[in-house]
């Protein structure tokens, strides 16, 4: 489904509404990926009006796409997910906006509002750009969890300023090589912000957060979270090179540039000096014992009793005795001829409970 502009006339909105659900799954015989696109075509003014989607639940799988973008002189349109329950992309799926190199237009923003966002195997949310101008922002808001699983929520710009992530979810969680980045490979502007709110942000393996201009100032990035962990988390070195940071097995935050951007992460002191601290002088259980007994003026005998019921033996070392009454077991006479019970052999009816030396308790008739 594609929608685009070749003049100085704006391409159309690609608008669908869909009670239940969108699904893009595969590509066609000729090897174009099913896709969702609005676009400026090479030579054209007019601008791209952007894809409005709003459904229930949206599927993209075996590189589904949904994508606005410039090869001319109009803006790429944004794109918006609305209303959705659940977002799913996995194998090679996308949401993206692009100006094209030679373009003269802006990125489009994304806006998705959704329940449920879960991305996996290499997917991405992307706003780039190859032109002059800015790449899109990128806007979720997430009411319950977002899942990233070895796939990409990333801006960036070959010679512009970055465009902005901007992150509300109730939990966030990454897997693998999971990176949120906005980045700005050349030119004096600044890169992206990255801004993430949620109750709790955890992220494993060799999971990111970068923010990087390497001739601007690094965007800034912050975390507005009460539960922050990052699986061997530990700040990256300024000026380092962000392409040094993947596949170093964890989880790293830098947003380096010419100048580098501020990094807030959530206060943690309350957990780190939470432990107290033992003290070295270890307590003497002597002094807690009393050295000798006290002799009473009037001596009295005390008593304990057995009443029954509790199972307690009435003496240390002996089985504990039964909470009902049992038979007495009786030794069987050496001289009596033993002979273990064979089929055939009459089965009689146990009379009685009978407990053992070793406080077991069996079913027994009593011996004639």
């Amino acid at each position: 489904m594609n929608t685009s502009t070749l003049g100085v006339g704006d391409s159309g909105t690609v608008r669908i509404i869909a009670n239940d659900s969108v699904r893009l799954d595969g590509e066609t015989s000729n090897g174009a990926s099913s896709s969702i696109t609005s676009q400026v075509l090479s030579g054209a003014e007019g601008n791209s009006e952007g894809i409005e989607l709003t459904t229930s639940s949206l599927e993209l799988t075996n590189s589904g796409t949904v994508s606005a973008s410039t090869f001319g002189g109009g803006s790429a349109g944004n794109i918006v997910v609305r209303n959705s329950q659940s977002i799913f992309l996995s194998k090679n799926s996308s949401i993206s906006t692009a100006v094209e190199p030679g373009a003269l237009g802006i990125g489009g923003d994304i806006n998705i509002k959704t329940n449920s966002l879960t991305l996996e195997n290499n997917s991405q949310i992307s706003a780039r750009s190859q032109g002059i101008k800015r790449a899109g922002n990128i806007n979720l808001n997430v009411s319950e969890t977002l899942t990233a699983t070895d796939s990409d929520i990333t801006t960036s710009s070959t010679q512009s300023a970055g465009g902005a992530i901007d992150i509300t979810a109730q939990d966030i969680r990454l897997r693998g090589d999971s990176d949120i980045t906005t980045s700005v490979f050349s030119g004096a502007d600044n890169g992206g912000d990255i801004t993430i709110t949620t109750d709790s942000f955890i992220a494993f393996a060799d999971s990111d957060i970068l923010a990087f201009a390497r001739d601007g100032r690094g965007g800034d990035i912050t975390f507005l979270t009460p539960i922050f962990f990052g699986f061997a988390y530990r700040p990256a070195p300024k000026g380092i090179d962000p392409a040094t940071l993947d596949l170093n097995n964890r989880v790293d935050i830098n947003a380096s540039g010419a100048i580098d951007g501020a990094i807030t992460l959530p206060n943690l002191d309350f957990i780190t000096n939470s432990l107290t601290d033992l003290q070295d002088n270890l307590i003497d259980t002597d002094t807690l014992l009393a050295n000798s007994c006290i002799v009473r003026t009037t001596p009295r005998e005390g008593s304990f009793t057995i009443t029954g019921g509790g199972s307690l033996p009435s003496r240390p070392g002996e089985p504990s005795s039964s909470p009902y009454p049992t038979g007495v077991v009786r030794i069987i006479p050496s001289e009596s001829p033993i002979r273990p019970w064979q089929k055939g052999d009459p089965i009689i009816e146990a009379t009685g409970v009978y407990q053992l030396p070793d406080g077991r308790l069996v079913m027994a008739r009593e011996c004639s």
